[in-house]
């Protein structure tokens, strides 16, 4: 096979190619063509802005979440303190219940 054909063959160390060191390097030409455009410049504003806004919306839902735990925790804790006293009252209601059929 033809050792042309065959690209880049490393022979004595990982990046040695004897048939590259005799070749000059060619120079980029120019600067890279890398023009931005308008609208590319318009939407990554709009993605800020609406990367901001969302941020600003979580902030806001974050806040209204906490005061709904809270909320929930102070109504669990009167809900099950309500469920003590309905127990209360059951087991003097039983109580009654066994006297009244004892007698």
């Amino acid at each position: 096979p033809n050792a042309a054909n065959l690209g880049y063959v490393p022979e004595s160390v990982p990046f040695d190619n004897p048939a590259t060191l005799s070749e000059p390097v060619a120079t980029i030409p120019s600067y890279p063509d890398c023009t931005v455009r308008p609208q590319t410049i318009v939407e990554i504003k709009k993605m800020r802005e609406n990367a901001a806004r969302i941020a600003q919306m979580i902030q806001t839902e974050t806040f209204i979440m906490q005061k709904r735990k809270t909320y929930i925790e102070q109504m669990t804790s009167y809900i099950n303190d309500r469920i003590r006293e309905l127990n209360k009252v059951k087991g003097e209601l039983e109580q009654e219940t066994r006297w009244v059929q004892i007698s």
